[in-house]
């Protein structure tokens, strides 16, 4: 039933850069736009999209970025001509909806995305713990979909005595991974796919 409601979005999942350039459109609106109200003017889906620019380059090289944020701007462009999505509470339902119904895509497309090379063998099961921390709620989670996405506030004074680290290695590998998007303030958006069984299973 919501598949035929989100007709709109299918010919955006064709290919894995699209389908990732969706998913962060998506994410980033659900949690770095959550408490937005939007009554006088929408948003068009490149006045957004310039906003978090930066979160593309996290994931897309320069021969794909372009066609990866134009798949997001075409994505927040419908989601605001088919969807009444001005008030908060109904925008960021629609998006655990469109979220869950299309999670496999999302999940399958974004992982072949993390760039978990980075993370060295002696740091892996310490990156494998914090998920499974933030997967079992073991630090404060500020909002969560449908489907498992998290943004979740880190305690990093804890995470330095945890881990005998630095917090800026810690911060510098769940980032450079694509693990985590930084929000605020040491709030990090963590997609379900990160949070994965199959994700931790990568990181042994």
């Amino acid at each position: 039933m919501n598949q035929e409601r989100f007709w709109w979005i299918k010919d955006l999942l064709d290919r894995d850069l699209k389908i990732v350039g969706v998913y962060l459109a998506l994410v980033c609106l659900r949690f770095l736009e959550r408490d937005n109200y939007y009554t006088n003017t929408i948003p068009s889906g490149k006045f957004l999209i310039d906003l978090w620019k930066n979160y593309y380059t996290q994931y897309f090289g320069k021969d794909e970025i372009k066609e990866a944020i134009e798949a997001g701007e075409t994505f927040i462009d419908r989601l605001f001509e088919h969807e009444r999505a001005l008030n908060p509470d109904s925008r960021n339902l629609v998006l655990d909806l469109i979220e869950r119904e299309f999670y496999d895509k999302f999940s399958l497309a974004f992982g072949k995305y993390l760039r978990l090379d980075i993370i060295i063998p002696e740091f892996r099961p310490m990156i494998r713990s914090l998920l499974q921390d933030i997967t079992s709620g073991s630090y404060y989670i500020e909002d969560e979909t449908l489907s498992g996405s998290r943004l979740v506030w880190l305690p990093t004074d804890d995470l330095e005595k945890k881990y005998g680290i630095k917090w800026k290695r810690i911060e510098r590998l769940i980032s450079g991974s694509g693990l985590a998007i930084y929000a605020s303030f040491n709030y990090f958006i963590f997609p379900a796919s990160s949070l994965s069984e199959d994700t931790i299973y990568r990181l042994y």
